[in-house]
């Protein structure tokens, strides 16, 4: 009865095998199709971030406009021949750097005056690298002005920014120059005479892109090979890769 018992389980377990083998490569079948999937992805990533990192580097080019919202134009006056007058900026530079916006020139004659009021807004145009359609790209800087500026004084005509940083196509611009002695950082003061506006101009950093890139490259690399080795193996020798 014993041995016919043992031969009964030795018989159940070679008929069992087949049918095992067959569910286990059923279900290997999805999974060899979703590594595929997932390293056909891996592959077209990282081409991807080794490819972009050299344009990140590439030369920032802009011009700008500024308009008083009392105007509608480039100038503000004030009474009699006083006046700030707005001049566009522009620049040819790469990235980080500081870039050249504008500047405002004051003229407050003996007698006038301006008296800060409306708003001003500061718009960056930029042709390099494409920002969008129609190869350009444009944000803007919004500010509202406040306080005045007297002739042969100390006083100043501010404009308060609501935004001090802008991305145009994965350039940031970030206002510099602000704040200063009993003003807030988001406050450019416009004195009696010639004050420039800049800003600094940065990129994602190239060097970081391009080691993400070659590394998920190398890591799928190891893990096919790795793959590759991988068996099942059953009792009896049999194996399933």
């Amino acid at each position: 009865m014993e041995v016919e018992g043992c031969i009964t389980g030795t018989r159940a377990v070679l008929e069992a095998k087949p049918v095992a083998r067959t569910l286990i490569r059923r279900r290997l079948r999805p999974m060899r199709h979703f590594r595929s999937t997932a390293v056909t992805s891996v592959l077209l990533l990282g081409g991807l971030l080794t490819t972009v990192a050299p344009v990140l580097a590439s030369t920032v080019t802009y011009t700008t406009t500024g308009v008083f919202s009392a105007s509608g134009g480039a100038t503000y006056n004030g009474t009699g021949a006083s006046s700030v007058v707005f001049s566009p900026g522009s620049a040819n530079v790469t990235a980080p750097s500081a870039g050249n916006l504008g500047m405002f020139t004051s003229t407050v004659p003996t007698g006038t005056s301006i008296t800060g009021s409306g708003n001003f807004t500061l718009t960056i145009n930029q042709t390099s690298p494409n920002a969008g359609s129609n190869n350009f790209g444009s944000d803007t800087f919004s500010g509202k002005l406040s306080k005045s500026i007297l002739p042969f004084t100390t006083g100043d005509l501010v404009i308060t920014f609501a935004n001090t940083s802008v991305n145009i196509g994965g350039v940031t611009y970030t206002l510099e120059g602000l704040g200063g002695a009993g003003f807030a950082s988001n406050q450019l003061v416009i004195g009696n005479g010639v004050t420039t506006i800049q800003a600094d101009e940065t990129t994602p950093e190239p060097t970081f892109y391009s080691v993400l890139g070659v590394g998920l490259i190398a890591i799928l690399v190891l893990k096919r090979k790795q793959g590759k080795s991988t068996s099942i193996i059953f009792n009896g020798g049999d194996q399933i890769q």
